[in-house]
């Protein structure tokens, strides 16, 4: 489930397509290291979104070191989608998407073939971590997003989980 809805410290509008390329540039070498294939469906057109494109790129510069680091074999799947109430998209419809408030948003997913979240991952991911000391580096991710402007959840089931970050549209 999102975490509550997070005001950016600067709203400004960016391409999430463009900081989320940065990012992945920047873990290439990690990814490489590793020997983790990292597999970007990033194609289409997406409207800007509204928050604090740095912060934004720190936030998921740390989400897929991450999820890289973590993974056991290839690859570390990511998918940039657009969401709009009501409208079907990605893996769900905005409805299905956990509590995002009603409105347009581009929305990220991130799945890893690493082990499943542990309690304490889930719980610096579940709560406002804005004045938390954290030691995770997903916990860092989710501070880092969030202070972006931007929210972060995750779904899980039996057998895998999925991260998802999601900035609000211009």
């Amino acid at each position: 489930m999102p975490s509550p809805p997070a005001l950016a410290r600067a709203g400004e509008e960016f391409s999430l397509n463009s900081v989320l390329q940065s990012a992945l540039r920047a873990t290439e070498q990690v990814a490489e290291l590793k020997k983790i294939h990292v597999q970007a469906q990033l194609a289409g057109d997406y409207p800007s979104v509204v928050g604090n494109p740095q912060v934004a790129q720190a936030g998921l510069q740390t989400l897929l070191g991450w999820a890289i680091a973590r993974s056991r074999r290839d690859p570390v799947s990511i998918a940039l989608f657009h969401l709009r109430s009501g409208e079907a998209a990605g893996p769900f419809t905005l409805d299905e998407a956990g509590g995002l408030p009603p409105g347009e948003w581009v929305a990220l997913s991130v799945v890893d073939s690493g082990p499943r979240l542990s309690t304490s991952e889930l719980a610096e991911l579940n709560v406002d971590t804005q004045h938390r000391h954290t030691i995770s580096p997903l916990g860092a991710a989710a501070r880092q997003v969030r202070g972006a402007g931007g929210q972060i959840w995750t779904e899980t089931d039996m057998d895998s989980g999925s991260l998802y970050v999601a900035f609000r549209a211009a």
